[in-house]
């Protein structure tokens, strides 16, 4: 029976990720569809409370870094009024001021930085919490009861997805470090391209092809660690052991990570269409269970 969303129970308890890859009918997207069906007003009510609080501090951090560089926005307005007044160049009348304002820009990004690991933490924990639930039929699932079992693992998350997103930012930025050395000339045996000429094949494969090669690792990368905070979140693993569970769960359901074949032999949202989460008891014994392990969970006693 369908169950409305809007009522606390106690009675579901978080637990491991299936090793197997979800074959059943509903699949992948399907079955997240389901469950956002399912507690539509628990997931729709704590994702609008959310968005709201984001809109608000990322407004406020903005209209900060306006405040603090207000002076410097100031001073460049009166040079550059003193320069037309006076039939002079403007066009570099803000030379002095790059410091200041590329400091002033430098803080508030790295705050919205921080605000959107924060907000996708905080979505990802109540998610995943939120298809277990589904997953084991634990009934009604309150807003209060879901952020109460988010508060729990939001630490665990936030450093699961800072590791993922500083993991996929290294390949990007390996990417354009390549770019600007081959565009500086430091490539032996690679020319830079002169202004309105035609690039050499070899600029072109080193300066163009290869790094965008490595920035296509980048997305491929993300879709291998998105299991990262379910891992985390419901088998309790470490945030490295985290990284390799969900290597080691989306080697077997690569296609089916990035979304192609998930949609298909849909079903009503139910119960019966999930696959069971519960797994056989291993049989190695309590010491050698670890978040890294493909066969055992993640939530022996010597995991964080």
């Amino acid at each position: 029976m369908a169950h409305d969303g809007d009522q606390p129970s106690d009675r579901a308890t978080d637990g491991p990720v299936n090793d197997a890859p979800a074959d059943g009918p509903v699949g992948v997207v399907g079955g997240a569809v389901c469950v956002v069906r399912r507690y539509r007003r628990t997931l729709y009510g704590l994702t609008l409370l959310v968005s709201a609080l984001t809109a608000v501090l990322g407004c406020a951090i903005v209209a900060g870094g306006f405040a603090a560089a207000w002076d410097v926005f100031e001073g460049v307005r009166d040079y550059a009024d003193s320069n037309i007044a006076n039939e002079d160049s403007y066009v570099a009348y803000a030379d002095g001021s790059d410091v200041a304002l590329w400091r002033v820009g430098a803080v508030v990004w790295l705050l919205l930085l921080i605000l959107a690991l924060l907000v996708v933490s905080v979505l990802h924990t109540a998610y995943a919490l939120a298809v277990s639930h589904a997953a084991r039929d634990g009934g009604p699932l309150a807003t209060r009861e879901l952020w109460r079992r988010t508060r729990r693992r939001f630490p665990a998350a936030v450093a699961v997805n800072a590791l993922t997103g500083l993991a996929v930012a290294v390949i990007g930025l390996a990417g354009l470090m390549l770019f600007d050395v081959v565009d500086r000339g430091k490539v032996p045996g690679v020319e830079p391209t002169p202004l309105h000429e035609t690039a050499t094949p070899q600029y072109t494969l080193v300066g163009w092809v290869l790094p965008i090669a490595i920035w296509a690792l980048g997305p491929l990368l993300h879709f291998r660690l998105s299991a990262a905070t379910a891992a985390t979140v419901l088998e309790r693993c470490s945030p490295f052991g985290a990284l390799y569970r969900s290597w080691v769960l989306t080697r077997r359901a690569q296609w089916r990570t990035i979304g192609v074949g998930s949609w298909s032999r849909r079903q009503p949202c139910s119960s019966s269409a999930w696959p069971s989460t519960r797994r056989a008891p291993s049989r190695t014994s309590p010491g050698s269970a670890c978040c890294g392990s493909a066969t055992t969970t993640c939530g022996s006693p010597g995991c964080w």
